[in-house]
């Protein structure tokens, strides 16, 4: 998901929740006029996984956008940034000087600073409030705002379009035309949205997958054609449970669980793949990781050195972080060979610093907010060793959380 961590979008929530939620609800009705081909289906959610998962960062599938279809940068204009250089990799780690970096061009993808919302190569825009994170849709965004547990559908003029609907999870496709939103329509009924961005009209609606389970639903992203893997978390008098799931809106088929993982932290549409951990041994400090195949639910490698996080837009990297790492940050961030998991270039932050979740921006540049002597700093890094700023250090934003909100990306 999606982009920020489970850490990043729990800690906004809760420092900007002023007080209960509004008690805002939107019936299935209301906004059934935007659906297409609804199908329900039902299902029991049972099983466990130990509720000691839930402590090792479960993702919450937030990071999705545009992402490079080449060598070029999203649906903007191409940047000499985000351009694959066939330099060969890095013999070792490279330690990442944040404020002694070259300052390269701005992010190739949306950000929001508070309620400016940066687009590449277009005007900035004010939108109606500060959101958790967002999603590319139409000429505007979706925005998604943890406070409230709701998605809104803004315009390019900044105007919010239609009310807002309970539910706060999305996804994109690697190729960026297809988005995935989730909608909680009272009781146990809960809608995955399958949305077009291309050319996309708000008023032409979604197609429509209405699930029925009490739980909380994330994704994680797209791992085949209108095609999604998530994470189902249920609370109970024991704790949490979570589990991972593969669901689709082109098959009759109930969502099926991926059994070779305890959960879902990245996927791939173009390889269908997903990663997770599989394996959790706090008495041994061990925690392992794999990537595996959605379609057969086999695992292709495994490894205990990190944890397994998003892959390139291509599905040709996949990242991965100390599986130690807490909630607040990590020390660095690894790319690596997403066919055999061989390291292709590992970075790794200054003496007291910290780095926070780490997203691609293209199919070859990887982008991270890097707290460093009391500054963050938002850092480019390439498979090629390469480091730059991608934006100005700024002492705004928080200790444990950087001033700024990125769209999702695949």
């Amino acid at each position: 998901m999606s982009g920020y961590d489970d850490h990043d979008l729990l800690t906004t929530t809760l420092r900007d929740r002023a007080g209960d939620m509004d008690g805002h609800t939107l019936g299935l009705d209301d906004v059934k006029g935007r659906a297409r081909g609804i199908r329900r289906r039902r299902r029991a959610m049972t099983g466990a996984v130990a509720a000691a998962v839930l402590a090792v960062a479960v993702p919450v599938g937030l990071n999705v956008s545009d992402v490079d279809r080449g060598q070029q940068p999203l649906p903007t204009n191409p940047s000499p940034s985000v351009v694959e250089t066939p330099e060969p990799s890095p013999s070792g780690p490279v330690t990442i000087d944040a404020a002694a970096a070259p300052r390269g061009e701005d992010p190739a993808i949306l950000y929001a600073d508070g309620t400016t919302l940066h687009r590449p190569g277009q005007p900035d825009v004010e939108l109606p409030q500060q959101y958790s994170y967002l999603l590319p849709y139409a000429d505007g965004v979706m925005g998604f705002y943890g406070p409230d547990g709701t998605t809104t559908i803004v315009d390019g003029s900044g105007n919010a379009v239609g009310d807002p609907w309970p539910g706060i999870s999305g996804a994109v496709s690697s190729d960026g035309q297809s988005l995935a939103t989730v909608l909680y329509a009272g009781g146990s009924n809960v809608d995955t949205q399958l949305w077009p961005r291309a050319g996309a009209n708000p008023d032409e609606g979604y197609s429509s997958n209405v699930v029925a389970f009490d739980g909380d639903l994330q994704y994680a992203g797209f791992v085949g054609p209108e095609t999604v893997a998530y994470n189902l978390t249920v609370s109970n008098n024991q704790g949490a449970t979570q589990k991972p799931y593969v669901a689709s809106w082109s098959s009759n088929d109930e969502p099926r669980q991926l059994t070779s993982l305890m959960d879902v932290r990245g996927t791939n549409d173009v390889t269908g793949v997903v990663s997770g951990l599989t394996k959790v041994d706090y008495f041994k400090n061990e925690y392992c990781s794999a990537v595996v195949k959605a379609a057969s639910d086999t695992v292709v490698w495994e490894t205990c050195e990190y944890r397994l996080g998003r892959f390139s837009p291509d599905g040709k990297y996949v990242l991965g972080v100390d599986p130690q790492s807490d909630g607040i940050g990590t020390s660095g961030v690894t790319i690596l060979d997403a066919e055999n998991g061989d390291v292709v270039a590992e970075f790794e932050t200054a003496s007291r610093a910290f780095m926070q979740d780490a997203i691609w921006e293209s199919r070859s540049t990887v982008l991270a907010p890097v707290m460093q002597d009391g500054t963050w700093f938002l850092v480019r890094m390439r498979p090629d060793g390469t480091v730059e700023k991608a934006l100005e250090g700024s002492r705004d934003g928080y200790d444990d959380s950087s001033p700024w909100r990125f769209q999702l990306t695949p």
